[in-house]
């Protein structure tokens, strides 16, 4: 086990933990934020009886002043993370035009807002290490019934891509994975797959960073 940990936002009970038991199975220590304080804890019981350290924090990724100082207070309290996976959505049903203009920006907030606020944040501390962004098929090809997330899974493709390159200059990966499916309890799609290949692109070597992986 290692000294480092993953810092995981919107972890949730589906991707989010598979993501946190493959990162914490290498690092022994994950931090989680999400929404819900009892969620949270659930993970945390999990994780723990699988001899993961975990610290968790209920915030909300569209609160961008709690959002960066809970970040701040994690980093403070257990150090520059070696990976940060930006995993927050809001994925309400909506039609590009009947959105009311606050929707669409709260739910742009936490899908694209956060992640920047994050990566930024956490990346003033760590010597090196991968940013992560859970992206989607929605930014190639969007969904008007989903409006609002294929904005922000387009504009978070869009600021990876500018920010990557600063960023591998500072000997720090950051990529967008789109996943482009379902996920399903078996397969390819699994969470446990998905997770798994979170976990390969951040142990790549420096020669093969992109700023994308699409996830077919």
């Amino acid at each position: 086990m290692s000294d480092t940990y993953a810092l995981i936002v919107g972890a949730g009970p589906g991707l989010g933990l598979a993501i946190a038991r493959r990162f914490g199975a290498e690092f022994g220590r994950v931090a989680l934020f999400a929404r819900s304080l009892e969620n949270l804890g659930s993970l945390a019981k999990t994780l723990e009886g699988e001899r993961i350290e975990t610290l968790v924090r209920s915030v909300d990724a569209a609160d961008l002043p709690a959002l960066d100082a809970t970040t701040r207070e994690v980093i403070s309290a257990w150090g520059a993370p070696e990976a940060v996976i930006y995993h927050g959505a809001a994925a309400a049903p909506n039609r590009p035009l009947d959105l009311l203009p606050t929707q669409f920006a709260r739910e742009l907030t936490v899908n694209v807002v956060g992640a920047q606020l994050v990566a930024s944040v956490a990346a003033k501390s760590m010597p090196k290490g991968t940013i992560l962004f859970t992206g989607g098929g929605f930014a190639m090809y969007p969904n008007a019934d989903m409006a609002s997330l294929s904005a922000g899974k387009a504009a978070l493709k869009n600021l990876t891509e500018s920010a990557a390159p600063d960023l591998a200059e500072r000997g720090i990966h950051l990529t967008v994975i789109n996943i482009c499916g379902y996920v399903e309890p078996a397969g390819r799609f699994s969470t446990r797959a998905i997770a798994e290949k979170y976990w390969d692109i951040h142990t790549q070597a420096r020669e093969d960073w992109a700023f994308e992986f699409n996830y077919v």
